[in-house]
């Protein structure tokens, strides 16, 4: 007894409306599930395709007090902008009352760190009221409260920098 293999041809039919106009065609079967896929990786994009910074948000601190965050770095250039992503090795400075606008005064900060390489930073500090500030002085007051530690991050961004989680 013999067997047959059917021998046919699909093909799908498409049609793709735009503002230069109509384009019409069909492919065999099997270009579309090629299609399929090349245009998901070009919407969806390369590599883990997710939040690059859900590690550090997931991380939690070690301090019963003081302030931890994560450090990121995000851009609205591009279509669609590039997705935001862990910035390492950013100095986060605590300062105990406002400091000046002027990084190279001399000025040295109460307690300082660098984030990992997952944009994570924490700073142990006692209850009380404190300035966060980056290398270049952009600060934001905070007041540690006692048996907490607060979850603060900072975008280097066009936004605005430091924001209470």
């Amino acid at each position: 007894m013999a067997a047959f293999a059917e021998n046919r041809q699909v093909v799908y039919d498409f049609r793709i409306m735009s503002n230069l106009g109509t384009t019409s065609g069909s492919l065999p079967e099997g270009w579309l599930g090629a299609f399929l896929g090349l245009t998901v990786l070009a919407i969806g994009g390369c590599g883990s395709g997710g939040d690059e910074t859900v590690a550090c948000r997931t991380k939690a601190p070690t301090h019963t007090e003081g302030v931890y965050g994560c450090v990121t770095q995000s851009n609205d250039v591009g279509n669609p902008p590039p997705p935001t992503s862990a910035l390492p090795e950013f100095s986060v400075e605590i300062f105990p009352s406002e400091p000046p606008p002027t990084p190279g005064d001399g000025l040295v900060p109460w307690a300082q760190t660098s984030s990992d390489s997952q944009g994570y930073y924490e700073i142990g500090l006692s209850p009380g009221d404190y300035w966060i500030c980056t290398a270049f002085r952009r600060c934001l007051e905070l007041a540690v409260p006692a048996g907490r530690c607060l979850a603060v991050d900072y975008d280097f961004g066009v936004g605005p920098g430091w924001s209470p989680r």
